[in-house]
């Protein structure tokens, strides 16, 4: 049972990693992108608004993970204080 999930999690991995060099992008996305084309400021537009919405995605995460960190580790120092 447990050979036969592996199996199909290997199955499903590669296809997530070799599956998708094919879908690369929407066709109006592709076509944004080509070098010479009249609206290539749009593709240019596109190129910042993702690299803007990941990196605020990392920062949201990066910011909580820090929080929990800072709160765990006062609640240890403080814990360690009162056994003290």
């Amino acid at each position: 049972m447990k050979n036969t999930i592996n199996k199909i999690i290997g199955f499903i991995a590669f296809f997530v990693v070799f599956g998708t060099i094919t879908i690369q992008a929407c066709p109006n996305c592709k076509d944004a992108f080509e070098k010479g084309s009249v609206e290539a400021s749009i593709g240019e537009g596109y190129s910042l608004s993702v690299l803007f919405m990941i990196t605020m995605i990392m920062s949201v995460l990066i910011g909580f993970s820090l929080r929990i960190y800072y709160s765990a580790k006062k609640k240890q120092l403080s814990s360690t204080n009162e056994v003290s």
